[in-house]
C-alpha cells in the first residue's frame, strides 16, 4: 500500500513539474547581493520548493528530536516512580506481617 501511494505521489510530482516547466518558460533574473543569475522561472520555482522542503524537514527534525528526548526523560521518571511504588508496597506488606507476628506473640502470652 505504501509503495502504491509513493508511486502515485512521484507520478504527481513529475507531471506537475513538467506542467510548471512547460507553462513557465520565461527567463527571470535572480539578483542577490553576492550572486546574479538568469534562470528559467520553472527552475527558480523548483529550487525554492526544494529549499522550502529542506527547511521544513530540518525544523521537523529538531522538533522530533526534542520530543523524543522529553519522552525518554519522562519514561525514566516514570520508571523511577514505579520502582518507588513497588518498594513502598513491599515495605507495607512487610510491616503488616511484622504487626501480625507481634499481635500473635502478644496473644500467645
Amino acid at each position: 500500500m505504501f509503495k502504491l501511494i509513493s508511486l502515485a505521489l512521484t507520478a504527481l510530482f513529475i507531471v506537475s513539474g513538467t506542467a510548471i516547466g512547460v507553462f513557465n518558460p520565461q527567463v527571470v533574473s535572480l539578483d542577490l547581493i553576492w550572486f546574479k543569475q538568469e534562470l528559467a522561472l520553472s527552475i527558480l520555482m523548483a529550487i525554492v520548493l526544494v529549499l522550502g522542503m529542506l527547511l521544513g524537514a530540518s525544523i521537523m527534525l529538531v522538533q522530533i528530536t526534542k520530543l523524543k528526548w522529553q519522552l525518554s526523560k519522562q519514561r525514566r521518571t516514570n520508571q523511577k516512580q514505579a520502582d518507588q511504588i513497588l518498594q513502598l508496597k513491599k515495605a507495607s506488606v512487610q510491616t503488616l506481617s511484622n504487626l501480625d507476628k507481634n499481635r500473635q506473640a502478644l496473644l500467645d502470652k
